[in-house]
């Protein structure tokens, strides 16, 4: 980020206003996803019973037993909470300022302050029936739920009140708040269902509508991210005020610190180490949704080999289409927007090798492919119309590709992240996990080009035809899905029977792997690949290893490579 002065002083970081909410909603929703996803994994049992009755009467555990009374999901749930806090005071704040923003001269800030200090007091509230769970102090965590649950009245409707007149905004916020106050009767009708009628599989009812309580109103909140989109934070250093671009030595330092194209990056061709952190994160990326691909079929043999027969849980296989919801415009709008916390959903594929029931094991798998292929599709979906963009979404899938194959050559034609794999079997499972969070957490954090950089691809095209491109793109996913992610499919293809006389893994993978590269290096030169002479090359090239067997073979399948 190149610093650049105004009259104020010398700006040392934007940040943009819709971060504050973001964070607020990721943070929030982490606490209790993953308190969710660990309470059910580590003590299912415990968290649905009750003083009622236990499972299976009680088979849906509810929002205070998960995060609340077992370690480690209660301390996880407290931390992302803890990091929730604050987003959660600066929101308030934010909101304050939009709302006397709009206040005349002489008009009264009475309301706007008692909003702001009735957010204060629901947010304090919050951490009371967090960090005081009922198995610490029941009446406390019960006090503490019902003032939260009070100052929330005077909450959305003050924020509806108050807001922006956005017709989009205003009807999300109608939205979650209709769908909030509603969960509240059956919530209570169930409560008193368990509580004073003690009846087994009432507390499961009454979870249900307290997770809703949950989900809208963090996605109440989530609807800033519309209001403050014109709001912008500086870090201003005022010492460096009056001075200019080239009139200080001391500002030119500082330039260099913040990577402007005299400094350190102008040595490696000018490129930011920020933007080589978000490459090599979008590179890592890629090669987990190839891991992930490829281990959903792994997983899916073994159940015939295990049942002997077909199984059912070949289903899965249809994981595969599922970028088809695309087409639903608010999925693949919300996908593409949060596209960083959906990267960190998937790689639930990855931490499936510590699920040790397989057919849990294939769910979990099943659910990062369809996550990670939503998450890819509608990457590319937004980037259309940008030319640079498109082009760099691709290349990091490709060299993620690539990786892939290098590192099953490393790993005896294993992968060692997938679910398959353990620490007894040579896995790294996680390791790979932890650089996925890492990857993920960096693309929620970068700033990513909006809707004001210019469209370098015509759109709508006379003659375009959706159905044409999905063919085409589903054959190039097939492609490489099928001979591409194993660098041995190749020479394997060649082979004539025993004895073997063709072209062994090694060195023929690395063969296939160097041919790769080097397409994907050409791939720069458009006149060359997008005319009928590459096509008709290689095409005859897979002919070639089609018809003939041996070393011809796999001559010819490097060059449809």
């Amino acid at each position: 980020m190149a610093l650049v002065a105004d009259k104020k002083g010398l700006v040392l970081a934007r940040i943009p206003g819709t971060s504050v909410p973001l964070a607020h909603t990721i943070f929030g929703a982490s606490a209790f996803i993953l308190a969710f996803i660990i309470g059910c994994y580590g003590h299912y049992y415990k968290i649905v019973k009750n003083g009622v009755a236990g499972y299976p009467d009680e088979w849906f555990p509810s929002v205070s037993a998960t995060t609340g009374d077992w370690y480690p999901e209660r301390n996880i749930c407290q931390i992302f909470i803890a990091l929730t806090s604050g987003p959660r005071l600066v929101l308030c704040f934010l909101w304050y300022l939009l709302t006397v923003r709009n206040v005349p001269a002489d008009g009264s800030k009475g309301f706007a302050k008692f909003l702001l200090t009735n957010d204060i007091i629901r947010t304090v509230a919050c951490g009371g029936w967090v960090y005081i769970t009922s198995s610490d102090d029941h009446d406390i965590h019960d006090i503490a739920m019902i003032i939260y649950l009070l100052c929330t009245i005077p909450h959305v409707v003050g924020t509806i009140k108050t807001a922006p007149q956005n017709p989009k905004a205003q009807q999300y916020r109608k939205l979650f708040a209709y769908t909030f106050f509603g969960a509240l009767i059956p919530m209570v009708h169930f409560f008193i269902q368990h509580n004073v009628h003690r009846i087994p599989g009432a507390y499961t009812y009454y979870a249900f509508f307290e997770w809703s309580l949950i989900i809208s109103d963090l996605a109440f909140d989530a609807v800033c991210l519309i209001d403050y989109e014109t709001f912008e934070f500086r870090v201003v250093d005022i010492g460096m005020k009056g001075k200019r671009d080239g009139n200080s030595s001391a500002l030119n330092d500082l330039k260099t610190y913040g990577g402007s194209e005299k400094g350190v990056g102008a040595a490696i061709g000018g490129i930011k180490p920020f933007e080589v952190i978000s490459f090599a994160a979008d590179i890592y990326l890629g090669f987990i949704f190839w891991s992930m691909l490829t281990s959903l079929p792994l997983m899916i043999w073994y159940f015939p080999l295990w049942h002997m027969g077909i199984s059912g849980y070949e289903a899965f296989l249809f994981c595969n289409v599922t970028a088809g919801l695309l087409g639903l415009n608010f999925l693949r709008r919300g996908i593409e927007r949060f596209k960083g916390f959906v990267h960190l959903l998937s790689l639930v594929g990855v931490l499936s090798y510590k699920i040790a029931d397989p057919a849990h094991r294939l769910m979990a798998v099943a659910a990062g492919v369809s996550l990670s292929l939503l998450t890819w599709g509608a990457t590319f979906f937004g980037q259309r119309h940008q030319n640079g963009r498109a082009e760099r979404g691709v290349l990091t899938l490709a060299l993620g590709l690539i990786l892939h194959n290098v590192v099953k050559q490393a790993w005896w034609a294993n992968n060692p992240i997938w679910p398959i794999m353990n620490e007894n079997t040579g896995g790294q499972n996680m390791i790979g996990l932890v650089l996925g969070v890492l990857a993920a957490v960096q693309v929620m954090l970068r700033k990513e080009p909006g809707s004001d950089e210019p469209q370098t691809i015509e759109s709508h095209k006379k003659g375009e035809s959706w159905l044409l491109a999905a063919i085409g793109g589903g054959g190039y996913l097939f492609c490489l899905h099928s001979m591409f992610t194993d660098s041995t499919t190749i020479s394997r293809w060649s082979l004539g029977g025993y004895p073997n006389t063709g072209p062994q893994p090694v060195p023929g993978g690395l063969m296939v792997i160097a041919a790769m590269a080097m397409g994907l290096t050409l791939s720069s030169k458009r006149r060359w690949v997008t005319s009928l002479i590459w096509w008709t090359v290689g095409a005859a090239g897979l002919a070639v290893l089609h018809f003939n067997e041996g070393d011809v073979g796999f001559a010819g399948g490097i060059v449809f490579t």
